[in-house]
């Protein structure tokens, strides 16, 4: 059995000063202005202008800084404020809270949004599901954000939090003949008052995954190509409660593929994590060759 261990995922991937999932995400600001919402055929709509405003060390590989682009966990957190902005508008028996999520899906769209980042057109509408539930489907420029809200007496008892906040994965095994990773993720700042984040666990599962995919095909970080999240799903369970404390993660590869595209070769697998009572399923694609 072919096992690695790293006291901390920064002996693997480098500093997370000069990473985005160690810190870039962390330290770029999002903000969203002129929130409206109006009434269309049957259902609520909203539109808004997000603002990105990223570091300047963003996140650099060797030394070559990375282009500024809308990243997955960009579209987590201007989901999240949209939410919150519409059901301040909405009557207080549909109070928005970060316990009523179940369930976060965001697809990317074709090309990546590298420009307008000042003014990023974001709509959104409410859909009624099932009893109980209901379906804010958003547009975020060019990327589609499901955000599936329990209601009422539904809601969940363990509660997600709304910031992100720095963290740290250390004790990380790598399984490489089964491609499978463990570590344990804990927050930097231990306020038990703060739950952990949707971005945070997020981040965890991405850095996980990135270790596994460069083992896969062994490639440094530095070498590596971007990895683009290409859909991904985040699914609050009703199980145990996920309070700002360390938390074991287990993150795993399935699906690999490798694929011939555009005189390239691309590696495409889908990472899956468990932490906590957060469940997330993420296709994601970077060229190796």
């Amino acid at each position: 059995m072919d096992l690695v261990y790293y006291k901390t995922i920064d002996d693997f991937l480098g500093e997370k000063t000069g990473r985005y999932f160690g810190s870039g995400y962390i330290n770029t600001k999002r903000s969203i202005s002129d929130f409206s919402m109006h009434e269309t055929t049957g259902n609520t709509a909203f539109s808004c202008e997000g603002v990105l405003d990223a570091p300047e060390l963003w996140s650099i590989k060797g030394d070559q800084k990375q282009k500024i682009h809308l990243s997955s966990i960009d579209a987590i957190e201007f989901a999240i404020k949209c939410a919150q902005a519409f059901f301040e508008c909405m009557p207080k028996d549909s109070e928005f809270s970060s316990g009523s999520i179940e369930k976060l899906t965001i697809a990317a769209g074709k090309d990546p949004v590298e420009e307008g980042l000042e003014s990023i057109r974001i709509t959104g509408k409410l859909h009624a599901t099932s009893e109980g539930s209901s379906l804010l489907r958003m547009n975020i420029a060019n990327m589609q954000a499901d955000l599936t809200l329990s209601t009422g007496n539904s809601k969940n008892a363990c509660s997600t939090g709304i910031e992100a906040q720095p963290i740290s994965v250390d004790d990380v095994m790598v399984n490489r003949e089964m491609l499978i990773a463990s570590a344990v993720a804990s927050p930097v700042y231990k306020n038990q008052d703060e739950n952990w984040s949707l971005s945070n666990s997020f981040a965890a599962m991405a850095q996980l995954g990135q270790t596994l995919l460069y083992k896969l095909d062994n490639i440094p970080r530095e070498a590596s190509d971007t990895l683009w999240m290409r859909k991904f799903s985040i699914a609050v369970s009703h199980g145990m409660p996920l309070s700002n404390m360390p938390q074991p993660i287990h993150v795993g590869l399935k699906n690999i593929k490798k694929l011939r595209m555009e005189s390239a070769d691309w590696r495409c697998a889908d990472v899956c994590s468990m932490m906590g009572n957060i469940n997330i399923v993420c296709k994601i694609a970077h060229r190796i060759s």
